[in-house]
């Protein structure tokens, strides 16, 4: 099965944008994708072999309601917060444990902003949706 892309068209709110994926490219209810933008060349560290690009993910999104031609996708991961039964303004947490990386890298991302979904992402089915 090939796996279906495109790109958002419009966004209609804080949660949902419209995708150029519709029935006519047989999308379906429930088909999940991600919204990213392509980052740079990558090659094998040790044979040069061009890998491709990787994807700068942005959001992940399910398709709630398909037009011939676009299709309505909504964000659809759920981010749960457990307070304090102390009553304070402190709410609990995980974290991930952070790789080890150099003093340049670490100042590297902390330049790089959030990237924000904009109309013509692209947009690219995620396998077993």
């Amino acid at each position: 099965m090939e796996l279906l892309k495109g790109k958002v068209v419009k966004i209609l709110d804080g949660y949902t944008v419209l995708i150029d994926i519709g029935l006519d490219k047989n999308a379906k209810e429930g088909m999940k994708f991600v919204i990213y933008e392509e980052g740079d060349l990558l090659f094998h560290p040790e044979t040069g072999l061009e890998l491709g690009r990787y994807e700068k993910v942005k959001a992940k999104v399910q398709i709630i309601h398909v037009q011939e031609k676009v299709s309505h996708a909504r964000t659809y991961k759920i981010l749960t917060y457990s307070t304090n039964p102390f009553p304070t303004n402190i709410f609990s947490r995980t974290e991930r444990e952070q790789l080890p990386l150099g003093d340049e890298q670490v100042k590297t991302f902390k330049d790089k902003d959030k990237p924000l979904v904009n109309v013509g992402d692209l947009v690219r089915q995620i396998p077993d949706s």
